[in-house]
């Protein structure tokens, strides 16, 4: 069973999220994971927060080990 994980930020600067991104992807790749769907958000009809958001996109893994190991990785 695969798992996915659906996040929803605010960029501000384009340029910098893609070379965030870029530099994720290895990390992200080692841990059996991957960028799914990316979508950039032009109205926003309802949130649970306060925070703006205009970027949704889903990050993949093979199974739930390897997305708990991915978020418990300490100072890189």
């Amino acid at each position: 069973m695969s798992y996915e994980m659906l996040i929803g930020l605010e960029i501000k600067d384009d340029e910098i999220y893609n070379s965030y991104r870029k530099a994720m992807k290895p990390i992200l790749s080692s841990y059996g994971g991957d960028f799914g769907y990316d979508f950039r958000i032009s109205e926003v009809l309802k949130s649970q927060n306060k925070g703006e958001i205009n970027r949704v996109f889903t990050l993949n893994f093979p199974d739930k080990n390897n997305m708990k190991h991915f978020f418990q990785i300490k100072n890189m």
